[in-house]
């Protein structure tokens, strides 16, 4: 009978004025939020948007569900996205400010009203956007064009033409020989000095070597080096994104979709500049692409199969060896792989134990036989070190024991000050400087206690100091650093030159407008193009299409790496692989399902 009156209330016109009053406090409450606010506006004008279309079709909260699988999986997504804004919020709701004279009751029932207030506005949203969705997915589905505008051929040509020019372009007459960030000149330092570490992707480092060796050959100077690995990043993630808009033809998926993703390749920032950046982030995003289409190739029967399983090792071996956090995701993959298909499709399951164990031993025993220096042991502890340092700058009491513990692999009095929540760097070096980390791999046990015991006895701020460092990959956006624009000091005789100073500032101006103007920033923003991909494998789910599912997963998994090891709460680099793959994601995942994959 009380769920009978929940049902009758939702129906009223009293229970919609309801659910868009939550929604509308929930809204205001995020204008103190220090993320992109434009990510908000949109989420509250789809919500309005869809809570109107579904009381029009019919469509009630707690009331209408075609499947219990349906209502499952689409309130276990509006519960995610909810608690994701909520937590990445913790501030407005859980300490939002107050004169110091306040009662305790009030101040306490404020919080509990505003946590309340937080998650439901956010959990009604999503569930009518996410149910709107469900209930027109059918005109979401593009059907197969019969006669292409265009051949895959053509469009490859075409698109990497247009490519190269005009990052080629950008290269000569603005940027060249290439940007160069303290990651790129530690990488040339190693060159130089013939030491090298795989903090940095050692096969990375090796390939910089080759194209800067054969440059320094021909030219006989460092910079024409540089340049050359330049245009080499130009024409390989030319071909990358070129391959992705060909597949996509080959798929018949609709020519306004291609040349979307087209103009998107084209005319992103982060495309043109990353693309004459010494970055490994780069090669790996591209790797990452290259996977995602050739399990689409193999899985569709598209294309020649030799090819395409050639394909699927290749980027799964770029994929493990040039980011350190790459042989994880790719672990997940195979796990999700065995998961959905079982032993289906033996030549993939071969290639990824191949994979798997070739990468293993290229990253181990060949790098110690090549005396090559692995990452030092605090820098995969990004996380726990920031929960640590969170309870000690918190001032939160340690006990003698505790503190001798801590104290041997970090000067306690220092945390306090250089602490930052944003990035992990000033706690590492603290312990760097100590210069007893390896105490830590000696003695992991007694850490491991440690870790724990202040966990349980500091939960809050164990909590708070993860959301801080993680929350730029899965929360609206936020402002940081994407790309720099020139070469950073060295002593290498690396220079930037810039041939034409009016394509330079014409260059600046629209590198500007996509942090300046708020729309275009939906367009940065890390947890945006997140929240897509995971509405892409709700859609999957919903429609129990496993390669849809699939498809969406490899970025997903990066996001999962960072939440356990990232060092930077927001750098767009680091999930550059989603910002090259998620056009493709949509036409796959979109796209009509053959007879044999609807019973899937």
């Amino acid at each position: 009978m009380g769920m009978d009156k929940i049902k009758n209330a939702a129906k009223s016109k009293g229970g919609l004025i309801a659910q868009y009053a939550i929604m509308a406090l929930w809204f205001a409450q995020l204008i103190n939020s220090d993320a992109y606010y434009v990510n908000y506006l949109l989420i509250a004008a789809i919500a309005g948007i869809c809570c109107y279309h579904n009381r029009r079709s019919g469509i009630f909260l707690w009331v209408k569900g075609k499947t219990l699988y349906s209502e499952v999986i689409l309130n276990l997504f509006a519960v995610l996205f909810s608690c994701m804004i909520s937590l990445a919020n913790y501030k407005v709701w859980a300490l939002p400010e107050m004169p110091d004279q306040f009662g305790f009751l009030f101040a306490g029932f404020y919080r509990i009203f505003l946590g309340t207030i937080s998650f439901l506005g956010g959990y009604i949203a999503f569930w009518h956007i996410f149910h709107a969705l469900f209930y027109n997915l059918k005109s979401l589905i593009y059907k197969k064009e019969q006669t292409q505008k265009a051949s895959p051929k053509m469009i490859f040509f075409v698109s990497f033409a247009l490519l190269v020019l005009t990052r080629w372009i950008v290269l000569y007459f603005c940027q060249y020989p290439g940007e160069l960030t303290p990651d790129s000149i530690h990488q040339m330092g190693q060159l130089t000095s013939g030491v090298y570490t795989n903090h940095l992707p050692f096969y990375h480092t090796m390939v910089i070597k080759f194209f800067v060796n054969l440059g320094q050959s021909l030219f006989h100077d460092i910079n024409a080096g540089v340049a050359l690995y330049s245009v080499f990043q130009i024409l390989f993630t030319s071909l990358c994104f070129s391959f992705a808009l060909s597949t996509m033809a080959s798929m018949k998926a609709p020519f306004p979709m291609i040349l979307a993703s087209l103009l998107f390749f084209v005319l992103m920032p982060y495309h043109l500049i990353y693309a004459i950046t010494m970055w490994k982030d780069i090669m790996f995003g591209c790797f990452v692409l290259l996977l995602v289409l050739s399990v689409y190739r193999c899985i569709g029967n598209l294309g020649n199969s030799l090819f395409n399983h050639i394909l699927f090792f290749i980027s799964g071996m770029g994929v493990c060896l040039f980011r350190s956090n790459g042989f994880f995701a790719y672990a997940v993959l195979f796990l999700s792989f065995l998961l959905l298909w079982k032993a289906k499709y033996r030549k993939m399951l071969v290639i990824f134990v191949t994979v798997m164990i070739a990468s293993y031993i290229l990253k181990h025993p060949v790098l110690s036989m090549l005396k090559v220096a692995q990452p030092d042991t605090i820098e995969s502890l990004s996380i726990p070190a920031q929960q640590i340092s969170r309870v000690v700058k918190d001032g939160c009491q340690l006990n003698e024991r505790e503190k001798e513990t801590l104290s041997e692999i970090i000067d306690i009095e220092k945390i306090p000050e250089a602490y930052s929540p944003f990035i992990s760097d000033p706690m590492k070096n603290l312990v760097r400087q100590k210069g007893n980390q390896d105490r830590i791999k000696e003695e992991a046990g007694k850490f491991i206690r440690l870790y724990a015991s202040l966990g349980i006895k500091h939960p809050g701020e164990y909590l708070m100091g993860w959301i801080d460092l993680t929350r730029g990959y899965w929360n609206a956006g936020y402002d940081y650093w994407i790309w720099r624009c020139r070469v950073y000091d060295n002593d290498l005789g690396i220079e930037q030159t810039v041939r034409s100073y009016t394509l330079n500032r014409v260059l600046e101006e629209y590198l500007w407008l996509f942090t300046d103007v708020q729309l275009l920033r939906l367009f940065l923003s890390i947890g945006l193009f997140v929240w897509m991909d995971m509405i892409l494998l709700l859609i999957a789910l919903l429609r129990k299409d496993r390669l849809g599912i699939f498809v969406t997963l490899p970025s997903l998994a990066l996001v999962l790496s960072l939440l356990i090891a990232t060092p930077v709460f927001s750098e767009l680099r680091y999930m550059y692989a989603l910002f090259c793959c998620l056009p493709v994601i949509i036409a796959m995942t979109l796209r009509p399902l053959k007879a044999e994959e609807t019973n899937a």
